[in-house]
């Protein structure tokens, strides 16, 4: 079986939980809940996969550090990671999660992941994977995409891309819609790329989007589909891919990558908590 070739970021997340307010400069507020957990949209797809029976490699960057010696470890002997994947000059990407209810606020210090660039891939033998995924490219500050995704179409490769937010609020990612096969993104986050999904559709990909609350939409340029309960994130991405990749209907697509978001979510959502194939087949039926 050929891996997939899995790029994105890569780094630590601290959850805070129960905010009793917002800080401001001069002011201190408590929190009901805290926890440390391996991260970023990259690392937790790369780990879903893995988890799902895929061979999978994960592109990222780290730091030396305490953060980045503890993500390596986590993905060690699920996640294959390519040499040159510790930088000295970056500290590990950190996020603090604010979390006071159904969504987080996020600040984010890119770190490394940002210093991730060409160099990564020189020597890549692309004959050794069938797909490329991109995570969070809007985080990948260092990389330009539009040669990287031509390299792996020219080489019979076939692409995926979360988006993610955009922290600087440029949105542009128009020059990838043409290269993709599935783009994955949040209702906002696919207003913020094109207006709509049926618009982004109409560029080329399978664009899938995940609503809050809602079952999540799939749209080509000629088609609908909708999910038959409310998911998203990197474990949903993942098993979407996974079902895309061994050719099923969108449909049933849609209905097993809710599933596995709904068992990972029951697990605590963390990296490596990510249910097998067979648990998630096991489980489709019982959510339709």
């Amino acid at each position: 079986m050929q891996r997939i070739l899995v790029v994105g970021d890569l780094g630590v997340e601290i959850v805070l939980g129960g905010l009793s307010g917002h800080p401001r400069p001069g002011r201190e507020v408590f929190v009901s809940s805290a926890r440390t957990r391996p991260g970023g949209a990259g690392g937790r797809f790369a780990a879903a996969l893995a988890r799902l029976g895929r061979k999978t490699t994960l592109v990222a960057k780290v730091g030396t550090d305490e953060w980045g010696r503890l993500v390596r470890k986590r993905l060690r002997g699920q996640v294959e990671l390519l040499a040159g994947s510790r930088d000295p000059a970056h500290g590990t990407s950190l996020s603090v999660a604010f979390s006071d209810g159904e969504e987080a606020s996020l600040v984010t210090s890119p770190g490394a992941t940002a210093a991730l660039g060409p160099r990564e891939f020189r020597g890549i033998d692309w004959r050794r994977y069938r797909h490329l995924h991109v995570a969070s490219p809007f985080q990948l500050l260092g990389l330009p995409l539009v040669p990287l995704i031509q390299k792996a179409v020219a080489a019979g490769l076939t692409v995926s891309l979360g988006a993610g937010a955009d922290p600087r609020g440029r949105w542009d990612l128009r020059a990838l819609f043409p290269k993709l096969h599935v783009l994955l993104a949040g209702e906002a986050e696919a207003r913020a790329l094109g207006g709509s999904a049926r618009k982004l559709a109409a560029l080329g990909p399978l664009v899938v989007v995940c609503r809050k609350g809602k079952g999540p939409l799939a749209f080509t340029s000629g088609g609908e589909w909708k999910a038959p309960g409310p998911a998203s994130g990197a474990v949903f991405d993942a098993a979407f891919i996974d079902g895309w990749l061994d050719g099923h209907r969108v449909q049933e697509i849609l209905a097993y990558a809710v599933a596995a978001s709904s068992l990972a979510a029951e697990r605590g959502d963390e990296i490596g908590s990510t249910p097998t194939r067979p648990e998630v087949l096991r489980c489709v039926g019982r959510i339709r």
